[in-house]
């Protein structure tokens, strides 16, 4: 069961280490705030997603055309 976890663990720091700093910093508080949430047992996130807005923000996030671009190249891949 432990090497089932240090897998997860290695996987999961595999991902998470390429991230930008921003990104592994809002991670981080995240899951420390759950730890303190779990022990006191007063959760305070709806689970909504709207509690997601702003979690992943970047310092140079892509344009409204920078994106329409992405999705249109992914429509292209998917659909041909």
């Amino acid at each position: 069961m432990v090497s089932v976890a240090n897998s997860v663990v290695d996987q999961t720091w595999e991902q998470v280490s390429r991230w930008p700093q921003e990104w592994r910093l809002s991670f981080a508080k995240r899951l420390l705030h759950s730890i303190h949430e779990s022990e006191s047992g007063s959760a305070t996130s709806s689970g909504c997603p709207g509690d997601l807005v702003g979690v992943w923000k970047v310092a140079n996030a892509p344009s409204d055309g920078e994106v329409e671009q992405i999705l249109e190249e992914e429509r292209q891949r998917k659909h041909g």
